[in-house]
């Protein structure tokens, strides 16, 4: 993700869920339900709306969690699961960018099987139209990372062998 933002430095970037900010300093402006930072706007990305386009749109660790029981969307109660909403978010982010720009995300393997099934072999990336998808598979407790296809992280589960995110699947949706 940090390639993306250097190579599209003074561009307009906008982040889904708040946390560039956490772990890099990096502040763009952000789209989160629920992070009251500085620089967060307050809503859904499924009603998210601008008039201003962007070149690139980032998302690290939040896209697995639309349409989920953590999700609590407005107009659901706590704990419902709406599959189909990550593909609704996905079509509002693309109304976003700019031609030529890109939208790009990481979601931990395992987390959300709805999501997994819709980003496994099938053609178009199970609906969500991925222009490119890189996987990564977690080789140590350490957190050393190897690129890898999706095969060799098919089976790995989020939690096992080593806690949180064993396989990273980073997808890309050009504008």
């Amino acid at each position: 993700i940090l390639s993306y933002l250097n190579n599209y430095q003074g561009k307009e970037i906008l982040e889904v869920g708040n946390v560039l900010s956490q772990y890099f300093g990096k502040h763009y402006p952000t789209v989160d339900r629920q992070e009251k930072d500085y620089n967060a706007i307050l809503s859904d990305i499924v009603d998210f709306k601008s008039d201003k386009k962007f070149d690139l749109i980032v998302s690290i660790s939040t896209m697995e969690h639309v349409g989920t029981e953590d999700d609590h969307a407005r107009g659901t109660e706590k704990g419902e699961i709406i599959p189909d909403k990550i593909l609704i978010a996905i079509e509002n982010i693309k109304s976003l960018l700019n031609k030529y720009s890109k939208f790009v995300f990481t979601v931990p393997k395992g987390y959300n099987r709805d999501l997994d099934k819709k980003l496994c072999c099938c053609p178009n990336f199970g609906g969500l139209n991925l222009d490119k998808m890189i996987c990564m598979k977690r080789i140590s407790e350490d957190n050393q990372w190897i690129e890898c296809n999706y095969t060799e992280i098919a089976q790995e589960e989020y939690g096992k062998p080593f806690p949180f995110a064993n396989a990273i699947i980073i997808g890309e949706i050009n504008g």
